[in-house]
């Protein structure tokens, strides 16, 4: 959707980065890997959101003389021997804050965001007979969660698996998820399980739920 509407699959990959993490600089090889996009692609939209204002470019490392003898040594007014090379600038980007449109851009991708995890869940419903489905972990910003997502009852799973995997594609998030049958459930619920409460008392958007069927 968003691609249709910015009209640039690479400028949407990177606004997408700049916006979720608003406080980091980025160089372009760490953002062409994140975006798995090429480089000249990604040096053209840089100078695109560059020129809107969107981002800036932030300097993080001065160039820095090294001696012959390979260590760093300050810069001198007349140095006693010449200068044989000078430590690589990276060129750092980071998204800019100051933007008037900021705010409205992060809501916008917010928006994005919720509806393509609400179109997920819906796709998921699909692919078999569902007694529970939760969204929790990622899906609510929480990290070191022992699941994304919790499933229970009878489901394609090989489905399920080519599903999740072009989500995170999307995503560029690596997405856990645990299946269970209504026995399974039942069982760990009966007996207190740990991982299947600690699960459950996490915060979570809950999209079926049947369980008084048990």
């Amino acid at each position: 959707m968003l691609e249709q509407l910015i009209g640039s699959k690479t400028r949407v990959k990177l606004l997408q980065l700049f916006l979720e993490y608003p406080d980091k600089p980025f160089y372009v090889r760490e953002l062409a890997r994140a975006a798995g996009t090429q480089i000249n692609s990604i040096r053209r939209e840089l100078n695109n959101l560059e020129r809107l204002g969107i981002i800036a470019v932030v300097d993080l490392e001065a160039k820095t003389p090294v001696g012959e003898d390979g260590e760093i040594h300050e810069a001198k007014t007349e140095p006693e021997k010449p200068l044989q090379k000078l430590k690589k600038q990276k060129k750092y980007f980071q998204a800019n804050g100051d933007f008037l449109l900021f705010d409205d851009l992060k809501s916008v991708f917010r928006k994005a965001k919720f509806l393509l995890e609400k179109d997920f869940a819906t796709q998921l419903q699909n692919t078999g007979s569902y007694t529970y489905l939760a969204l929790t972990g990622a899906f609510m910003g929480l990290s070191g969660a022992p699941t994304d997502i919790l499933i229970v009852g009878r489901v394609n799973k090989v489905l399920i698996k080519k599903m999740v995997a072009r989500f995170e594609k999307e995503t560029r998030h690596d997405i856990k998820y645990t299946i269970m049958d209504k026995e399974e459930f039942q069982y760990r619920f009966n007996i207190v399980d740990k991982f299947l409460f600690d699960i459950l008392d996490l915060p979570k958007v809950v999209v079926v739920d049947k369980r008084k069927i048990i």
